[in-house]
């Protein structure tokens, strides 16, 4: 018998036509692996599920409230008559609200993607023994990681690190666009949401950021089309130039052309140094 076909092994099929361990890991995740023989796997699944409820009952609850609100409470400076001095009570820290909650919704993210894949996982190893074929021990998959599952292995710490440094940061200031973080008034410590208000401020051509990021934004256009077309399109006539048979001393004009290139270069490194 042929192996399954990857389009049948999906989450709909696994609650209409999965056996009973399968059923249960839509709840307790991990339970179809441990019931088709494939324990450890299972069991790190399930210890997965369980942490993730923890950080969500502990913290991630928490986070994701005060990210809707962002905080309200300002630093207070109270006098204590038993010191005789002022004391600064704690206020809210909108920052670290927006970005512990914006870490908590990638957590979130995370297990969703987690219950698909062993829900799909499950039924698949359901459907391998259903067809009288055996499924990999924790030893075998161990050993794909360095054969044919290579590309796991080798692309899952960078991945990793891209999501951590590059995409969480990115989504993190893409989200304080939408808030009224800024210098003026003093909203670095403590902001709120604003919706559209900033993009409203930024393309209005009357104000004084509009004014700024329209004349940013034109000379920036401009910079690009000439650079574009002095670096790209004169390179490729001066190639075409230098390769013609007519041309003289084509050494020189090679020469001329890499100089130009080289000196930039060589000027910065001796400043450097």
């Amino acid at each position: 018998m042929s192996k399954n076909n990857d389009s049948s092994i999906s989450v709909a099929n696994a609650l209409k036509h999965g056996d009973l361990f399968t059923r249960l890991s839509a709840v307790f995740m991990g339970a179809g692996m441990i019931g088709h023989k494939q324990i450890l796997k299972g069991v790190v699944t399930f210890i997965f599920e369980i942490a993730f409820f923890f950080y969500m009952a502990k913290e991630g609850g928490s986070r994701l409230a005060r990210l809707l609100a962002l905080g309200g409470e300002a630093q207070q400076k109270v006098w204590n008559e038993a010191k005789g001095i002022y004391e600064y009570t704690a206020g809210d820290n909108s920052l670290l609200m927006l970005l512990y909650g914006v870490i908590t919704i990638f957590v979130i993210a995370a297990i969703i993607l987690l219950w698909i894949l062993q829900m799909r996982h499950s039924y698949k190893l359901q459907k391998e023994l259903e067809a009288g074929r055996s499924v990999p021990t924790a030893l075998e998959d161990l050993k794909s990681l360095f054969n044919q599952h290579l590309y796991i292995t080798l692309m899952s710490f960078p991945c990793l690190a891209i999501l951590v440094f590059n995409i969480v940061p990115l989504i993190f200031m893409i989200s304080m666009a939408f808030t009224s973080y800024s210098k003026e008034d003093e909203h670095l410590v403590l902001f709120n949401w604003t919706g559209l208000t900033n993009f409203a401020r930024v393309l209005n051509m009357n104000g004084n950021i509009g004014r700024q990021f329209w004349t940013v934004l034109r000379w920036t256009i401009i910079w690009a089309i000439f650079a574009t077309f002095l670096n790209y399109i004169l390179g490729m006539i001066l190639a075409m130039v230098i390769n013609r048979k007519d041309t003289k001393c084509k050494g020189f004009w090679r020469f001329c052309f890499v100089l130009s290139i080289a000196v930039p270069q060589f000027v910065s490194l001796k400043k450097s140094s």
